[in-house]
């Protein structure tokens, strides 16, 4: 009876660490994105607000021409957010499984 019930307490830390992950996973996953778009829209602005502060002569240069002006802008901004979600993403989670790892230690320790 003790070994059914330590079973079943085991499959219900099981189940509820599940759901926690689930739930953890869906509030990261959405405030991730918003703070990519954010700081990605951000970059954007601050980049076309320097570009308009050039002189008219800086135009006139073929590596500063409109369409490679604005492709360097989407670039740029794409990157930053590949490197926003790598890094950030698995700091995020590498954070909160080391947390939880010893918060399942000290319980299962008393």
């Amino acid at each position: 009876d003790d070994v059914l019930r330590g079973v079943y307490f085991y499959a219900l830390l099981f189940v509820i660490m599940g759901v926690a992950q689930l739930l953890l996973n869906f509030f990261g996953i959405n405030t991730f994105g918003f703070c990519e778009e954010r700081v990605v829209e951000t970059v954007r602005q601050k980049s076309f607000q320097v570009i308009l502060k050039q002189r008219l002569g800086w135009f006139d240069k073929t590596e500063n021409s409109v369409s490679k002006l604005s492709h360097r802008l989407s670039v740029e901004a794409s990157n930053i957010d590949q490197a926003f979600d790598i890094n950030v993403g698995h700091a995020y989670r590498s954070t909160i499984a080391v947390l939880v790892s010893i918060v399942i230690a000290f319980i299962m320790s008393w």
